[in-house]
């Protein structure tokens, strides 16, 4: 899948890296397997008004080549894990009146989470996974659903109550977690507006 890095028009404004990791997680929650820049050197075009991409007309590298750097390199820390993985669907916990936020087909019948709940009632997506040959059979995404291109970053705590896992490995950014869960199976995590992290599940 392509994920927009440039704006080419009045109303594509060009994403911050925050929103290009909000679009990266939002494409690995439905199973992308392999994600690219539009564009990474900025076209040159005599019928859309492209602005500079992560590369500019002069060669030079942008403020948007250093965000996707860094949300490379999250994909990266957390790919041979994803990758084990198929994906069962994705749905929406606490979902808006944003058309967004809205797709049929939502999967109901993910084994692995009995409940999730976020501070404020906040809109999160929840992407479900399973394989047969990962050393942990099930895992999952999770994406903060608040505006990325917010200025200020607003934490959402997401408390996830899982059916059976003991473990859980949470990649996010650049840090593997190992979580814990606590006496009533649940694992709590905090995201911050666009963010997403990749958890994988074991016994």
């Amino acid at each position: 899948i392509y994920i927009q890095s440039v704006s080419f028009s009045a109303t594509k404004r060009t994403p911050k890296e925050q929103e290009m990791r909000w679009q990266a997680y939002c494409a690995l929650s439905f199973g992308a397997k392999d994600i690219q820049y539009f564009t990474y050197c900025t076209p040159i075009s005599s019928t859309e008004d492209f602005k500079d991409a992560l590369v500019d007309l002069n060669n030079e590298k942008t403020e948007r080549w250093y965000g996707a750097q860094a949300v490379n390199a999250a994909l990266n820390l957390m790919s041979d894990a994803y990758m084990q993985y198929d994906n069962l669907g994705a749905y929406t916990v606490n979902p808006t009146d944003d058309g967004f936020m809205k797709f049929s087909n939502q999967y109901k019948d993910f084994d692995a989470i009995e409940q999730v709940t976020v501070s404020d009632n906040r809109p999160v997506l929840i992407g479900a996974f399973a394989s047969d040959t990962a050393e942990h059979s099930r895992a999952f995404t999770c994406v903060d659903l608040g505006d990325p291109g917010l200025d200020v970053a607003l934490p959402t705590e997401v408390t996830v109550k899982l059916t059976e896992a003991t473990t859980a490995t949470m990649y996010y950014k650049d840090t593997v977690t190992t979580l814990t869960p606590d006496e009533n199976g649940c694992i709590t995590f905090k995201l911050y507006n666009g963010d997403g992290a990749s958890i994988t599940l074991g016994n």
